[in-house]
C-alpha cells in the first residue's frame, strides 16, 4: 500500500477478506496488523506522502483448497478523495494432484506350479504435485509374494504390499511388479485390488484398480536328476538317480522320459520301463496319476578318458499337459553333473654344463612336462641358482597359459661363477602346478652339479744346494798367521839414532 498523493494521509486501515479454509498467518507478523475471523486487518493513522507499507500473509493448502484461490484487499483514508485504486485482487491457483491406478497381468490364465504376476501403476495425472503418496494392494492368500525388482519405497507384510512415496510430481508413474508361485491350492481366480491415495487429492474416483488371473490344475509332470557322488576318480562307477512325479491336479497321459547321456560309458538303467539305444535313455511310464513317481537309476563305470565333467540333463514330457509360459518355472529338464577327477602330476628335467670357471655364465635348461591327465592352469618353477629374473619361459607348448597333458615348456635361466660358490656347485630347481579345480601336483624336483676349475697352485722354488765346505776353520788359521805377522815385524823394524 503507497500514498501516492501529496498530502499524508490519516485514518488509514486496511481490510483484506482471506480465501476460506487456509489457516492464514502473517508472515513476518506487522504489529499493527492481525487476522481475526478469515479477515486482515490493520490501522495505520497517518500514511506520509510516498510513504508503503506491505503485509504478507501466507498458508497451507490442503485438497480443499484446489482451484483458484482469489483474494481482494481494500485500504481506506478518512482525508482521501479519490479511491479509484483503493482496492486490489490477487490470485493464487491451487493445483491438485489426480491420482489413476491401474492393475493389470500377463498371467493371466495359467496352471498351478507357474508363477502368477500382477503389476500395479500409479500416475498422477493432474496439473499439481500429489503427497504423501500412500499404495494398499491385499494380495491373495497362499501365495508367496515378492516384488521383482525390489522397490525401495514398497514392502509386503502379512500378505499385503503398501507403498509410500512422498510426493509424485505430475504426469510421472511408479510400476509395482509382484509375483509368485503358485500350487493346486491355488486353482481358481486370484483377484487382486490396489488402492491408492494421496493427502492433497480431492477426486478419487479413479483411485481403485483390480485385476484376476485363472490358476487351472491340470497335470504337471516334474523331473529331479541327482548324481549319487558329485565327484569320483576315474576307474569309479559314475551314479545318477532321476525321478519323475506328477505333482499336478490332475492324471498326466503317456509320460515320456528322455535322456541324453554322457559319452564313453557303458551305462545301465534299473527301471524295466526304460531302455537305453545309441547313449539315449528312454523310458515310457504311460499314465501317471497325481503324486505318482517312477525312479530310474543309472551307472557306468569310468576311466581316463572320462576325465572331467560329466553333465547330464534329462528330460520328461506328458502328452496332455499344457505349453508353460516363457518365464515360468521349468520342471520338465533337470540336470546333474559328475567331475571326474584324473590324476595331476607335473615332471622337470633340468640340464647345464658340467664344468665352468669362475666368471663363467652358465645357462641352465628346463622342460617342464604335465605328466598327469589333468591340464594346469597354473605353473611355479624356481630355482634358487638364478640370477636375478633370468629364469624365463622360452617355449610354451601351443602358447596359451595352460600346461596340457603331456605338453612341454621349456625355460632357461643363467648364473655367474663366483669365487665363493662351493665345488662342485649343486642346485635344484622346484615345480608345481595346480588344475582348474584347485588341485596341486606334488612338488617335483630335479638337481644338477657343476664342477668348478679352479686355476693351477704355483710350485714354490726350492733353496740352494750347500757346496759342504766347512771354511771356518781356515778363516781362524787366516786371522793368526795376520797377527803373527805383524809381531815379528815389530821386533826387526831398526831404530832411528
Amino acid at each position: 500500500m503507497t500514498n501516492s498523493g501529496t498530502g499524508t494521509a490519516s485514518g488509514v486501515t486496511l481490510s483484506d477478506p482471506l480465501p476460506a479454509g487456509v489457516a492464514w498467518v502473517e508472515n513476518p507478523d506487522v504489529a499493527q496488523c492481525s487476522i481475526t475471523a478469515g479477515v486482515l486487518s490493520r490501522d495505520w493513522g497517518t500514511l506520509a506522502p510516498n510513504a508503503s507499507v506491505s503485509v504478507t500473509v501466507e498458508g497451507v493448502t490442503d485438497a480443499a483448497d484446489c482451484g483458484v484461490l482469489t483474494n481482494t484487499a481494500r485500504v481506506s483514508a478518512a482525508n482521501e478523495t479519490d479511491t479509484s485504486d483503493n482496492s486490489a485482487t490477487a490470485t493464487v491457483t491451487v493445483n491438485c494432484p489426480d491420482l489413476v491406478i491401474t492393475k493389470t497381468t500377463d498371467t493371466g490364465s495359467i496352471i498351478a506350479g507357474d508363477l502368477a504376476r500382477f503389476t500395479v501403476t500409479v500416475t498422477n495425472s493432474g496439473p499439481g504435485t500429489a503427497t504423501a503418496v500412500h499404495l494398499s494392494d491385499p494380495l491373495p492368500a497362499g501365495i508367496d509374494w515378492v516384488e521383482t525388482p525390489d522397490v525401495a519405497e514398497c514392502a509386503i507384510t502379512a500378505g499385503t504390499l503398501t507403498c509410500d512415496w512422498a510426493t509424485l510430481a505430475p504426469d510421472v508413474s511408479v510400476v509395482v511388479v509382484v509375483e509368485g508361485l503358485t500350487d493346486e491350492a491355488d486353482c481358481a481366480v486370484l483377484t487382486n485390488t490396489a488402492t491408492v491415495s494421496a493427502a492433497n487429492e480431492a477426486d478419487t474416483g479413479d483411485n481403485t484398480a483390480t485385476a484376476t488371473i485363472t490358476v487351472t490344475c491340470l497335470p504337471n509332470v516334474a523331473v529331479e536328476k541327482t548324481a549319487d557322488n558329485g565327484t569320483i576318480a576315474a576307474g569309479e562307477t559314475a551314479a545318477f538317480t532321476i525321478t519323475v512325479t506328477n505333482v499336478g491336479a490332475g492324471d498326466a497321459q503317456a509320460v515320456t522320459l528322455t535322456d541324453d547321456l554322457p559319452d564313453g560309458i557303458a551305462w545301465t538303467a534299473d527301471n524295466e520301463l526304460c531302455e537305453i539305444a545309441d547313449g539315449v535313455l528312454i523310458c515310457e511310464f504311460g499314465t501317471m496319476a497325481t503324486n505318482a513317481s517312477h525312479v530310474v537309476h543309472l551307472t557306468g563305470t569310468t576311466a581316463v578318458a572320462n576325465c572331467g565333467v560329466l553333465t547330464n540333463t534329462a528330460v520328461v514330457d506328458a502328452a496332455n499337459e499344457p505349453a508353460r509360459a516363457a518365464d515360468a518355472e521349468d520342471n520338465n529338464t533337470s540336470t546333474a553333473t559328475i567331475t571326474v577327477l584324473c590324476a595331476v602330476d607335473i615332471g622337470i628335467d633340468k640340464s647345464g654344463p658340467t664344468t665352468a670357471k669362475v666368471g663363467d655364465t652358465i645357462t641352465y635348461t628346463f622342460k617342464v612336462t604335465n605328466v598327469g591327465h589333468t591340464p594346469l592352469t597354473t605353473v611355479t618353477l624356481t630355482d634358487p641358482i638364478c640370477d636375478g629374473d633370468s629364469l624365463t619361459y622360452t617355449a610354451k607348448g601351443d602358447g596359451d597359459a595352460v600346461l596340457a597333458v603331456g605338453e612341454v615348456w621349456t625355460a632357461m635361466c643363467a648364473h655367474v661363477v663366483k669365487a665363493t660358490d662351493p665345488d662342485p656347485l649343486p642346485n635344484t630347481a622346484t615345480v608345481t602346478g595346480t588344475a582348474a579345480d584347485g588341485r596341486t601336483t606334488p612338488t617335483r624336483t630335479d638337481t644338477h652339479v657343476v664342477d668348478i676349475l679352479q686355476p693351477p697352485v704355483p710350485t714354490p722354488r726350492p733353496p740352494l744346494p750347500a757346496t759342504g765346505v766347512n771354511v771356518l776353520p781356515f778363516g781362524v788359521l787366516g786371522g793368526m798367521l795376520l797377527l803373527l805377522g805383524g809381531v815379528i815385524l815389530g821386533i826387526t823394524r831398526p831404530r832411528r839414532r
